[in-house]
């Protein structure tokens, strides 16, 4: 009898190591976004009087949504709570809800800019994915707006430049 309570034990210890360790391996060593609904790439443009951060997001995406508001530092990271700092005197947060968050969001970021000073991650947890966009005093922000092209779909923050 105490054979097989110890054995069994023993089993169960093996599997809860195991499952640890490929828990903590997808964690850690997590890879370019590539799966849908993950955001693949994060780049910022400019054309004209405007600037432009753009999501790039893999479709199918199911029930993705974001949301735009204005934020204020100081900014940390969640859920570490490290400080982040964020050029610029102005702050829009965009929030991404049900993403592929367990990846590595490639960053393609010429900054700063006239508008646009700042880009940072802030979150990146949960199904959940945040960046703050800072911006400068004179600079205002327009709108946010998506559209797909292929298995993409772009999510665009607009930015005014200075006068």
């Amino acid at each position: 009898m105490r054979v097989q309570i110890s054995f069994a034990i023993a089993i169960s210890i093996v599997f809860l190591t195991s499952a640890f360790t490929v828990f903590a391996q997808d964690c850690t060593s997590a890879g370019i976004c590539n799966e849908a609904g993950s955001i693949r790439r994060v780049r910022n443009t400019s054309y004209g009087n405007y600037e432009y951060v753009i999501f790039s997001i893999k479709r199918p995406i199911g029930n993705l949504s974001y949301t735009v508001e204005d934020a204020s530092g100081p900014f940390t990271e969640d859920p570490s709570d490290r400080p982040i700092f964020v050029r610029g005197s102005k702050h829009k947060r965009i929030r991404f809800q049900s993403v592929y968050w367990m990846c590595s969001i490639r960053e393609k970021l010429s900054l700063p800019n006239a508008a646009v000073k700042g880009i940072e991650n802030t979150s990146q947890f949960e199904g959940q994915v945040e960046y703050v966009v800072g911006i400068s005093d004179s600079a205002s922000y327009i709108t946010t707006y998506h559209y797909d092209v292929g298995m993409t779909r772009n999510v665009v923050m607009k930015f005014k430049k200075c006068p």
